[in-house]
């Protein structure tokens, strides 16, 4: 029979694992890096103990009134995930239980199901890893996982879970990108979003799910727009958040900041002065989402300049224009180079001293596009007058 002791012990497995994934893994992800060996390991060992706990807490569970049936308890020696991987259970079987109404099914189903579909474990390759979420997808995974974070209290402890296998399913498959939007994943996110204000992690996850069905989808791009979901992602931005949350929502936005709409959009839910407080964090995959915004926002309506100026965005700008990023550079010089052009910023937030002696160390240092674009500011900034004469007022008639 199943002890309440084999339990904690289980609940205590899965909150070394969280520790590991709220810290090295997903600094990992964030900065795209590999994880480091060691964490790769211990975040391994941990999966297949918290996984082997589960089967035989809920193989207990099942056994209380027929344990004559099973004397020597070997099923309870063989992971779930394991017995999916050798043939032994069907992907079908695992969804049936996270259907069930029995709690420790589920979480073992759910620990089961992310192993499989998870981009860090090392029994599963790529290959097998698409096809576990293809098969997950195709035998019904979404509703019940839906379920889980429409229908349960804030404090579920499985709705984060639910929502990390979310993003796993969706991560570079388009057939369950497109299948999971019509089942109404992305208006579960958004509203997830929207009410779980106390629960900055599952904020940031719900974020993750919402890019990754975004990436390279344009119907999906506007779908997400469509359903609010700018309005929703915008107050991750505000600095009261952790880091992680800010860039998580920074770079959902990236995926929708192609499309003139939700260019608009975002300029009137007032993103731009919470863009220009990302550029001040050292990091420069949030430093460059930042910029990519910013850049098409103001793109397609300079006139919206304005509110970039007024937060600080120039001189925010030539700062990262002595970083060692390339491509952060070349965004930040076509920017300035549009809106002097449209006479937008006024000569002297630029043509300081350190301004002047950065765009020349562009030209000097620079590759053949940074030396042309910071020549061109030089010549603009050379030919807008220190001080422009005042407008003549008419006389006034007698």
């Amino acid at each position: 029979m199943c002890s309440i002791t084999s339990f904690n012990e289980f609940k205590e497995t899965v909150g070394d694992i969280q520790s590991l994934l709220d810290g090295p893994v997903v600094d990992a992800m964030k900065a795209e890096k590999p994880i480091e060996e060691d964490v790769y390991v211990r975040m391994s060992n941990l999966n297949k103990k918290a996984i082997d706990q589960a089967t035989q807490i809920c193989t207990a569970l099942l056994n209380r009134g027929t344990s004559g049936n099973n004397d020597n308890g070997n099923s309870a020696d063989t992971p779930l995930y394991r017995e999916v991987l050798n043939g032994d259970r069907t992907i079908a079987s695992i969804v049936e239980w996270l259907s069930s109404l029995i709690e420790d099914r589920q979480q073992s189903a759910l620990v089961s199901m992310i192993y499989l579909t998870g981009r860090c474990t090392g029994d599963v390759g790529a290959a097998e890893r698409c096809t576990f979420q293809e098969a997950l997808v195709r035998e019904g995974v979404v509703a019940p996982l839906l379920a889980v974070v429409t229908n349960s209290p804030e404090e579920h402890t499985l709705a984060l879970p639910v929502t990390v296998l979310l993003e796993q399913l969706c991560y570079h498959n388009r057939f369950c990108q497109q299948r999971m939007m019509d089942q109404g994943v992305v208006e579960a996110m958004v509203a997830q979003l929207n009410s779980r204000h106390g629960n900055s992690r599952l904020q940031e996850y719900s974020a993750d799910v919402l890019r990754t069905m975004m990436r390279n989808n344009s119907p999906c791009q506007q779908h997400v727009q469509a359903n609010l979901g700018i309005e929703a992602l915008a107050p991750l931005l505000d600095n009261s958040n952790p880091r992680s949350t800010r860039l998580s929502g920074l770079r959902a936005l990236v995926e929708l900041s192609p499309h003139p709409d939700s260019q608009l959009k975002m300029y009137a839910v007032g993103i731009i002065p919470h863009l220009v407080e990302l550029l001040s964090l050292d990091y420069h995959k949030t430093q460059e989402s930042a910029v990519i915004v910013l850049s098409r926002i103001i793109t397609s309506g300079p006139s919206r300049s304005k509110e970039l100026v007024d937060a600080g965005g120039i001189p925010a700008f030539l700062l990262l224009l002595e970083s060692e990023n390339t491509s952060l550079k070349q965004l930040i010089l076509r920017l300035l180079d549009l809106l002097l052009d449209h006479g937008l910023v006024p000569r002297e937030m630029i043509a300081t001293q350190d301004g002047i002696r950065i765009l020349a160390k562009c030209i000097r240092n620079g590759n053949d596009l940074q030396a042309e674009l910071a020549e061109r500011i030089l010549n603009a900034l050379a030919s807008i007058p220190e001080h422009p004469p005042a407008k003549k007022q008419k006389r006034a008639s007698s």
